[in-house]
Order: C-alpha cells, then structure tokens, then sequence
C-alpha cells in the first residue's frame, strides 16, 4: 500500500524520478527495470525504505521530528516514526568526534 499509493501515485513518481519501471506481482513482489544501473539501485533504495518496517532492538538514525516532555519522536524510516523515551537519553555522552 506504501508503495502504491493513491491511485498509483507513489509509484509513478518513483518511475518518473528514477527513470525506472516497476512491475507489482501478485505474490507482493516488485520487479524493477531500467536501462541505468545506478538509477535502478537507488530506486531499489527507496522502494526499500518504503516498505521496510521498523525492528524492535535494531539499531537506526534518524531526525528528531518533535520533543515531548516524554522523549523525542524521531523519524527512522520514511513515513515510519518511533518514540525515543526519555529513560533511554544519555545526557552525559558527549559524541563529538572533534579532539579540541
């Protein structure tokens, strides 16, 4: 459903921004064609963070999209959002990888 869209929106969008053309099969499988290579691999690329669903325990980067006073709602992949709860913030950690 992610992948179509309303009325096929989705999809003709990927086809005209890559370059590419998708096929849907009736076992739920998409089939990419395309004369570029590169092309077809970042559709490839995105039809996967349409469709991938978000694994309890692994780990993602995201974009912070909203704070609360219970945590961060962070986008992790497109159009999938999960709740980053306070408890699990490490104010102490400073990640900065510059030594000065």
């Amino acid at each position: 459903r992610d992948l179509i869209g309303p009325g096929g929106a989705v999809l003709r969008q990927l086809e005209d921004r890559f370059g590419v053309s998708l096929d849907l099969t009736q076992e739920g499988c998409c089939l990419l064609f395309g004369n570029d290579r590169a092309m077809v691999a970042k559709a490839k690329s995105a039809v996967m963070d349409l469709v991938a669903d978000v694994v309890e325990g692994q780990v993602y980067e995201g974009t912070v999209i909203d704070i609360k006073d219970f945590g961060a709602i962070v986008e992790l992949l497109r159009n999938k959002e999960g709740l980053l709860h306070v408890s699990e913030l490490d104010f102490n950690n400073n990640n900065n990888n510059n030594n000065n």
